[in-house]
């Protein structure tokens, strides 16, 4: 909508949009509509209360959604106004209705005789404009006052024309172009819309398609009325015309013929472009003999005709029978193509098919109808199709004749030409149900024709394929006006030659020049006309060939001549007729497991040396077999066979993924060092076999993996195989082993993520449980692994199996020798201890370790965490609002110590170095706590140790905790950048993985609070949601909101205190399927305050907050 927008709407429910269009029905229809129930049902909205007295039922639907309208979500709608018979259907739509919604919809109009009327996007919006002065108006809308709309809708004639694409799936489109193939048959729906309340008289003059020589206009009835149409429209209605063209000539694009209606010129603004000309019409005399014969027999037919076209793969069957279907379209034919793109086609979806045609019963996809609810004086054949398309258990089988006779009957009213492509596709049922019309054709009079194809090379013998293919040659033979069969085989050279000039549309004085060119591709390629399509579609794709105006060149002619004909792009369709075929020779000479064999080793090895081929095939026949079908080809510079395309390596790999076990065990019999990496991959493959894998093949997997030379593929795979292997006892070197698994610590927290990494932790824990005298010998592994993977408990918030491996870290302390190193080792452990004690709101336990540390503490720095860590367990729990005292103290204490020692910080490790500045920041905050001013002291030793240069991790962190002091003395400093700058340069660093998620998170919290001291109320708004989104999916999800919530309450404060100055409404539903937590209610709860509710809350929230202090807005939180 132009004017209208989504912030002009009071509300924005789709119950308020319903109440919206309510009024308008009243204003514009002057009658009362009944509103339904307020459901999600997908129902009718409105239905007239008129009915009773004059029998016209109306329905309205109405749709607010932001994104366009599909066809699909009116459908439950649609199909029940048909059945309860309405005679009008309104549709309301906020947003626009998508490209095919029109034509499905003119379907479903001449289907059921049922009106839709559709008032969508700015279509709704001048409607609804129309009445803007009303009182009722501005209860859902407020516009701004300067508003200039013309609300002219009503036009005195048509209102408009659309043209709506009704393309094939092969094309493709793209911003506003329509892609096309030469010669083939497109559907171009023109849309005439009446919006007057009086019938239209409708003149459409086509005269431009006559004139046209690019376009080709098929339309026998528009044609002989010299390209003129006259229609009437009754009011409110539209009508569809289906136009059927097809390029007959060459172009870079098209532009599509203009349309005169009452001689106002419509434009088609879409130009047409082909996709290339490896699409032609018929090639060579024969063919085109054989298709002006079909037509003939179509146009004569007395009796029920059936025509038969065999050929092997690739001669131009499916071509041919598209030219027979175009031409049909110039008679008075009706024709229905029937060729379904699945590899077997049973006799429900034929039928389907067929009677859809027929009947043109509205089909919904999805829906179950019962045909109880159709009208009983349809005739049986109507009631069949009705059966066949909308009962699901309805059985074809069963009732063979009576669909046949239903058929028979179709075919006799009005002639028609049924085409059936690939009959051996379908089952013996659908071709059971062919031969009943073939018996029901004798002896009665019928002017229709059904025109079947066969590929010969996929006829089973035995099979009823085979057996209509003879009956339909007997028959011939005995009935020559009704019964026909033509065989085609292909191109010869002259017709090969002749193709390729017209795909690249040589003209004839050019054709000696490209003599050479068209030799070549004949003779490295054949003469099939499909392999010949495939390989200029390859020549085109890699630039070898080059569109030049109205033809194509060879802008390369020695890149032309280095290719050997033989890699060019081929189509999985291609490649599946291939495989089949070959399959049905290979069982037929019992080479069915070689060539299995064969090409599934191709798809693990890239190249196989010729031995190790001929070992595996044992029969030279199989390989022959192959490179004659172009499946491998063979490379004599490295005497191995390969592949000959990326994408037949890619549809056998598609074919076999189900079965790589068997291809592992081909890989098993081969030499090992031929194919080192497959050769693992093809052992972990064989996993779930029974056979047991050796110590030497354990230890070989093991090297790679500390080679980390496993593919990512079947990374997690082999991992997990390598760690059963261990927990079963296999690996005798336990040294050896432990670098195993630190090595899949390691690699797959870096490859796999930190979920992945924990179940294999997991696992390694197991395995060191279960095996303590074999790995307990080689303590300083084991701790380097537990103490990683304790690290990665407390970062997913698994704080109680930390505390467990915690407790195993302590035990591991006795084999720790130096008394330093032990104490060291287990200060850290007993700080890990702490923070998991108080993550769990465990305050007593924490408090108690923590003054154990203090009394036992050997180092001053260590004594300083401590005092830290007494400040930070009060803080961040519950005593932080009767013991602020005690936080400052604490903090201060810790500080003193620091400031006493003089160290020199550069020389420090990285963890003391982060010790030193939370000790520094934990003062200042103390300070601010009693409302006192850090001194320039403290500041400068705060600046030193941030500009030590050793500390990547614990830098970015401590920058946080600066740029909150900044934000709570609200002052710069010269010796810093600005807090933003800072900020942003922090988030760059980072990234959201299971170790940051909370400090990103916690810097979104910032940005948003500096642009909040900007004034920057938009980006406010962006920084909190951002912060929200990724806080909240962490904390929510895992369902463990600890003392970190007070951010949220933070941000909820913010976003409420300042709605007014930027009133954008809080998305609180950012995540799918949020919990109703405490916490969850209690944001909800402040966001939707009164004014002086939060006022009272914003004094009153915290003894130690510092909302009073009338130069700082808010308590900040610390990290």
């Amino acid at each position: 909508m132009k004017v209208i927008k989504p912030e002009n709407f009071l509300n924005k429910s789709g119950f308020s949009f319903e109440n919206l269009i309510c009024k308008l029905l009243y204003e514009e229809y002057g009658e009362s509509f009944k509103q339904t129930k307020y459901t999600n049902d997908g129902g009718k909205d409105f239905e007239s209360v008129s009915t009773l007295l004059t029998h016209q039922k109306t329905w309205a639907e109405c749709k607010k959604y932001s994104s366009a309208l599909s066809y699909n979500d009116i459908t439950k709608t649609l199909l029940m106004a048909f059945v309860e018979k309405v005679n009008k259907v309104l549709i309301f739509s906020y947003s626009p209705v998508n490209r095919r919604f029109y034509r499905n919809i003119a379907e479903y109009k001449y289907r059921t005789k049922v009106e839709v009327e559709i008032y969508d996007d700015e279509k709704l919006e001048k409607l609804l404009l129309k009445y803007k002065d009303k009182e009722w108006f501005s209860d859902y809308i407020l516009l701004e006052k300067s508003i200039h709309y013309d609300t002219n809708i009503l036009l005195p004639e048509i209102s408009n024309i659309s043209c709506i694409y009704n393309l094939s799936p092969k094309l493709r489109t793209n911003n506003n172009k329509v892609f096309i193939n030469m010669y083939e048959l497109f559907p171009l729906d023109v849309l005439l819309i009446n919006q007057t309340g009086t019938i239209q008289n409708v003149q459409i003059d086509y005269s431009e398609f006559k004139e046209c020589s690019y376009f080709e206009l098929l339309n026998a009835e528009i044609a002989r009325n010299n390209y003129c149409q006259e229609i009437s429209i009754s009011q409110h209605t539209s009508v569809i015309i289906r136009l059927y063209l097809r390029a007959i000539k060459y172009e870079k694009s098209y532009k599509v013929p203009d349309i005169y209606v009452n001689n106002k010129t419509y434009h088609i603004r879409k130009k047409m472009y082909t996709t290339w000309l490896a699409q032609t019409d018929l090639i060579g005399e024969s063919y085109k003999k054989i298709k002006n014969v079909i037509l003939q027999n179509v146009q004569s037919a007395q009796k029920l005709n059936f025509i038969l076209i065999e050929g092997s793969t690739g001669t131009g069957k499916s071509n041919l029978l598209l030219e027979i279907f175009q031409s049909a379209h110039q008679y008075d034919n009706k024709s229905f193509y029937c060729d379904i793109d699945k590899k077997k086609i049973s006799i429900k979806l034929f039928c389907q098919e067929i009677f859809a045609f027929f009947t043109q019963l509205p089909f919904f996809k999805n829906t179950k109808k019962s045909i109880a609810h159709l009208n009983k004086s349809k005739t049986l054949a109507f009631k069949l199709g009705a059966q066949i398309l909308y009962e699901q258990d309805f059985n074809c089988s069963k009732n063979i004749e009576d669909i046949a006779k239903c058929i028979f009957w179709f075919l006799q009213k009005e002639k028609y030409l049924l085409i059936i492509d690939n009959i051996q596709k379908y089952d013996s049922l659908s071709i059971k149900l062919i031969m009943e019309l073939i018996r029901l054709s004798s002896g009665h009079t019928c002017l229709s024709t059904i025109l079947l194809s066969i590929n010969t090379d996929f006829l089973i013998k035995g099979t009823k394929a085979e057996e209509l293919k003879d009956l339909l040659h007997l028959l011939c033979s005995r009935k020559v006006n009704q019964y026909h069969s033509y065989s085609l085989a292909g191109f010869d050279d002259k017709m090969a030659e002749e193709y390729i000039h017209k795909c690249l549309n040589i003209a004839h004085g050019d054709k000696r020049k490209y003599k050479k060119v068209t030799n070549k591709i004949i003779r490295s390629i054949g003469c099939n006309p499909l392999i010949l399509q495939n390989y200029l579609i390859y020549l085109y794709n890699n630039e070898i060939l080059d569109p030049e105006k109205s033809f194509f060149i060879l802008n390369n002619l020695s890149k032309f001549f280095e290719t050997d004909g033989t890699n060019y792009i081929i189509s999985d369709y291609f490649i599946k007729e291939l495989d089949e075929l070959l399959l049905e020779k290979t069982e037929k000479n019992n080479l069915t497991q070689s060539y299995f064999d064969l090409t599934g080793l191709f798809t693990i090895v890239k190249e196989v040396s010729r031995s190790i081929v001929e070992k595996i095939s044992e029969n030279r026949d199989i390989i022959d077999l192959l490179l004659k079908h172009g499946i491998i080809i063979y490379s004599a510079e490295s005497n191995t066979y390969l592949f000959r395309h990326i994408e037949i390596k890619h549809y056998y790999q598609q074919k076999y993924q189900l079965q790589y076990l068997d291809i592992a065990k081909i890989l098993l019999t081969l030499n090992k060092s031929v194919f080192r990496k497959n050769y693992i991959e093809a052992i972990f493959l064989l996993e779930f076999e029974s056979e047991e894998i050796s110590e030497d093949d354990l230890n070989l997997i093991s090297k790679e993996i500390l080679r980390s030379n496993i593919d990512c593929d079947n990374l997690e795979k082999i991992y997990t195989r390598v760690l059963i292997l261990f927990f079963q006892g296999l690996g005798e070197n336990a040294e050896f082993n432990l670098k195993v698994m630190k090595e899949i610590c390691d690699n797959s927290t870096r490859v796999l993520g930190i979920d992945k990494a924990l179940i294999f932790q997991d696992k390694i824990e197991k395995i060191i449980q279960e095996y303590p005298e074999k790995y307990m010998p080689f303590s300083d592994s084991v701790i380097e692994i537990l103490k990683e993977y304790l690290r990665h408990l407390m970062n997913v918030r698994r704080i109680h199996d930390a505390l467990d491996i915690s407790s195993q870290l302590e035990d591991l302390s006795i084999y720790i020798i130096s008394s330093k190193e032990k104490a060291y080792y287990l200060n850290e452990l007993y700080k890990m201890n702490i923070l998991c004690l108080y993550k769990i709101n465990n305050t007593e336990l924490a408090l108690k370790s923590v003054q154990d540390l203090i009394d036992n503490s050997n180092s001053p720095i260590n004594l300083a965490e401590c005092y830290m860590f007494l400040g930070n367990i009060y803080y961040r729990t519950s005593l932080r609002y009767t013991n602020s005292s005690v936080i400052v103290l604490n903090w201060n204490n810790s500080y003193e110590i620091i400031k006493a020692l003089k160290v020199d910080f550069h020389n420090l490790s990285t963890d003391k170095q982060a010790i030193l500045l939370n000790v520094c920041i934990k003062h200042l905050l103390a300070d601010l706590l009693q409302k006192a001013v850090p001194d320039n002291k403290e500041l400068q030793f705060l600046s030193e140790l941030l500009n030590c240069t050793n500390m990547p991790y614990f830098e970015i962190k401590i920058r946080h905790l600066f740029i909150l002091c900044q934000l709570l003395l609200n002052k710069s400093y010269d010796f810093l950048l600005s807090p933003l700058e800072y900020a942003e340069e922090c988030l760059d660093i980072l990234s959201v993985d299971y170790g940051n998620k909370t400090l990103y998170s916690t810097t979104l919290f910032f940005l948003a609070e500096i642009c909040k001291e900007k004034k920057d109320y938009p980006k406010m708004y962006s920084y909190y949601l951002n912060f929200y989104s990724i806080f909240s999916s962490y904390y929510f999800n895992d369902g463990d909101i600890d003392n970190d919530n007070y951010l949220l309450i933070e941000m909820i404060i913010s976003l409420r205190k300042y709605k007014r100055k930027y009133p954008q409404t809080f998305n609180f539903n950012i995540m799918n399927n949020v919990p109703s937590t405490d916490l969850y209610q209690k944001l909800k709860e402040i966001y939707y305050m009164t004014d002086q509710d939060f006022e009272l809350f914003y004094k009153t929230m915290s003894p130690i907050s510092l909302f009073n202090n009338p130069e700082l807005e808010s308590n900040y939180p610390l990290i």
